[in-house]
């Protein structure tokens, strides 16, 4: 739970990229992943990053609401890499 996608990727993405790479993981999907799944914890929670608390503070959205959405959007988007995300690698030769 960081406050900052910067500070997010800095902490994790180079030990998840050389954990991957000892693991033997693609470097394709890997890096894919790692991208994907970065960038869906902007939407997730209200203090994910800077631009969700200009729309939060002032209350526009509850909280309840924004956690609502932003697990509807992570199931949505899972959903999207599992199933059209792997057909899409698997046509550019990522996934065998």
């Amino acid at each position: 739970m960081f406050s900052s996608l910067s500070a997010h990727t800095v902490a994790f993405v180079a030990t998840f990229l050389d954990a991957g790479h000892a693991l033997g993981a693609q470097p394709m999907i890997l890096t894919a992943f790692i991208s994907y799944f970065g960038a869906l914890g902007g939407c997730m929670t209200n203090f994910s990053t800077g631009m969700a608390a200009m729309y939060y503070a002032p209350g526009y959205v509850a909280r309840s609401k924004w956690f609502v959405v932003g697990f509807q959007m992570a199931l949505f988007y899972l959903i999207v890499y599992f199933t059209i995300g792997l057909a899409w690698w698997t046509f550019l030769g990522w996934f065998q």
